[in-house]
């Protein structure tokens, strides 16, 4: 699974370089990564004694390696896509929804990881 995210990731970071926007691609980047470490802690969490999805879909999409991948790769796509559309009709508000997504992603992550310290 590392090894996917990291060529996932990869691929990302080049494309901001070709894109006419690169603050907002730089966003998008960013999401897309989120959505990789959130689906990576959750699976390395599931793993650990005493950890369970409370979230009713992540218990379906976290359950194997190929089903997080997928879903990280669906709901990036989904997201990117629909911010893309609200961003064409009014820029602003999706520099805005973009930035609160990530501040949203950016707060479940630490979240996450501050359970995982606390259990190791």
């Amino acid at each position: 699974m590392k090894k996917i995210l990291t060529v996932l990731c990869l691929f990302l970071l080049v494309v901001p370089i070709f894109a006419k926007d690169v603050p907002y691609r730089i966003m998008e980047f960013t999401l897309v990564a989120q959505n990789g470490v959130d689906v990576y802690l959750t699976r390395h969490a599931l793993r650990s004694p005493g950890f369970k999805e409370v979230n009713p879909l992540g218990k379906f999409t976290c359950s194997t390696d190929f089903k997080a991948i997928l879903s990280v790769l669906i709901v990036s796509g989904v997201q990117v896509w629909g911010l893309e559309q609200l961003r064409k009709h009014n820029k602003t508000l999706g520099y805005i929804v973009m930035g609160a997504m990530i501040i949203m992603h950016g707060y479940i992550i630490v979240h996450n990881l501050q359970l995982l310290g606390k259990n190791h």
